[in-house]
This record gives structure tokens, C-alpha cells and sequence, in this order.
């Protein structure tokens, strides 16, 4: 209950899934990605703008998704 602690955003892709990693040898989604953020900046956080984005080829460049946070 520190008043400095950390909380993770909930993000989801435009499905409703929250996994940002894919391995693709053994075939396993994780939510391995994570935004943190503290008290006073989660009170500005956009909830409806921030999402796991997912184009149909997010694979090409990582095997992780990219995250977007919103604050205003």
C-alpha cells in the first residue's frame, strides 16, 4: 500500500485478448508486455484509446505486439 506503487494497465487487442508475445516454436500466447504506471499518472490514462494493437502483420517485425497507452 505504498503511496509510490506501480499498476499494470489492463490492455486488450481488438478482439478482447490480452497476450502480447507469440511463440511460435511451441505455439504459446502470454501476456508477456506490460505498461506500469503510478497513482497520479493512472488518473490520466485514456482507458478507451489505449490498446495491444493488432494489424494482420504485426508478426513481421517481432514476435510482440505493440502497446499504446494514452494519456491526457
Amino acid at each position: 500500500n505504498s503511496p509510490g506503487f506501480l499498476t499494470a494497465l489492463r490492455l486488450a487487442d481488438s478482439h478482447g485478448h490480452v497476450w502480447t508475445q507469440h511463440w511460435d516454436y511451441e505455439d504459446i500466447y502470454s501476456r508477456f508486455d506490460w505498461v506500469l504506471v503510478s497513482q497520479p499518472l493512472l488518473r490520466l490514462h485514456d482507458r478507451r484509446a489505449g490498446r495491444i494493437l493488432d494489424p494482420d502483420d504485426w508478426f513481421r517485425a517481432s514476435d510482440h505486439r505493440p502497446l499504446l497507452a494514452v494519456f491526457r
